[in-house]
């Protein structure tokens, strides 16, 4: 199976869940105006993720291995020349010469794969394609996480990262860590004697005036949802405090209405409307549904923007208690947008209240 198009009419959540659904193997490609990235697919289950490369030069693994500061440049050219001469593949090599061991490769992998999807997520337009071939899964550097798993948590660190950065302001500044009382010496970590090794221990670690935000997220291979969160509890315990004064450029804010277009797109508003009704004890509401004929693709855009309607839909009722008196309320709302509206083949779906509060029907 092979499939293309623009995801200005077809998300990127609802591609993964399209291949998810088919239990599909292969190499999605998502390419934006000034970016592209790879999304390996495993029956369904997602692989790896990582930018688009096109030689061993430019491969994810090592440049993140560099920013992370887990191998020197000269190092990482010399596992490249052994790459190239002997075809293994970079991890490999890199463990082969021990300038990385297989836990470190893990971290970096699982850093690229989040890191990746957490930014294409919040694409708005571009283009994708999926080829599908049979994947050999290297269960040595990474496990399998299904699509909904990662839609869940990737599109909730969108949405809470916009107050993440209130209270942090920008991916540029430095962070320094508190004196003790009239001394030189930083604060603890542990004040209590406790020794585990915490989010906040990682990024207190790398907190020493000079590393920006950006820097201690591409060290401590958390993620930024996770830098974020702990450098602001570093914040509020009195660790740190932030050291720089110089100007800092705003960042562009993530405007909410959208990433309840997202949740309402990849389903889950549809687990928080089955919630809602069996704590309520009410009646479940069945939308009428039209099969659209086509190609795969086509039929799969029909049925998306179908659930997203009916999701929508049911997320109004449950907000004021009624269907609304026409879909266009939706779009007003925030629920929808206008192309939502209009089916694959160019005509406007209709739209019927069987009652207020019982029942639907589209075409």
């Amino acid at each position: 199976m092979e499939l293309k198009g623009n995801i200005d009419e077809y998300g990127v959540a609802d591609i993964f869940q399209l291949i998810g659904q088919q239990v599909r193997s292969g190499v999605l490609t998502i390419r934006s105006s000034k970016k592209s990235i790879e999304v390996i697919f495993v029956e369904g289950m997602i692989s790896r993720s990582h930018p688009a490369y096109y030689t061993q030069k430019q491969n994810p693994l090592g440049e993140c291995g560099l920013k992370a500061r887990l191998i020197t440049e000269k190092n990482l050219q010399k596992a490249v020349v052994v790459q190239e001469r002997t075809m293994k593949p970079l991890e490999d090599v890199l463990m082969d010469l021990k300038f990385l061991d297989q836990i470190h490769i893990q971290k970096l992998y699982d850093f690229l794969l989040w890191e990746t999807l957490y930014e294409a997520l919040q694409w708005k337009s571009g283009d994708y394609e999926f080829v599908a071939e049979d994947i050999k899964h290297d269960e040595r550097f990474s496990d399998l996480v299904s699509v909904d798993h990662i839609l869940l948590d990737v599109l909730r660190m969108i949405d809470e990262e916009p107050d993440l950065l209130r209270r942090i302001a920008s991916y540029s500044i430095t962070f320094q860590k508190v004196e003790t009382n009239g001394g030189s010496e930083p604060l603890p970590i542990h004040a209590d004697g406790d020794d585990e090794e915490t989010y906040e221990d990682i990024v207190w670690g790398l907190v020493n005036g000079e590393n920006t935000v950006q820097d201690i997220i591409d060290q401590s291979l958390l993620g930024r949802y996770h830098t974020l969160n702990a450098l602001i509890s570093l914040i509020d315990s009195g660790k740190i405090r932030k050291s720089v004064t110089a100007k800092i450029a705003p960042q562009k804010p993530v405007i909410r209405e959208r990433r309840l277009m997202a949740y309402v797109s990849c389903g889950i508003i549809p687990i928080l409307v089955l919630a809602i009704i069996a704590l309520r004890g009410g009646a479940t509401v069945f939308p009428a549904w039209h099969a659209v004929q086509g190609d795969v693709l086509l039929q799969a855009q029909a049925s998306s923007r179908l659930a997203r309607i009916s999701n929508a839909l049911n997320a109004y009722c449950l907000c004021f208690g009624e269907f609304p008196l026409s879909l266009e309320k939706l779009v007003e709302d925030g629920l929808l947008a206008e192309e939502d509206l209009i089916a694959p083949g160019g005509s406007q779906y209709r739209y019927a209240r069987l009652n207020e509060t019982g029942s639907f029907r589209i075409e």
